[in-house]
């Protein structure tokens, strides 16, 4: 696993930039999304 915190990745969802540890999506299960969809698909 990569472990460069600087590292920038695009939300498949959303297409923003970030940086956070990415979750796991609940809808599929397999891709990594950002925090900020995380939080949606949560609530």
């Amino acid at each position: 696993m990569n472990t460069d915190k600087n590292e920038q990745k695009v939300c498949p969802i959303c297409g923003k930039t970030y940086t956070e540890v990415p979750p796991l999506s609940r809808k599929d299960n397999t891709i990594l999304i950002c925090p900020d969809c995380g939080t949606r698909e949560a609530l």
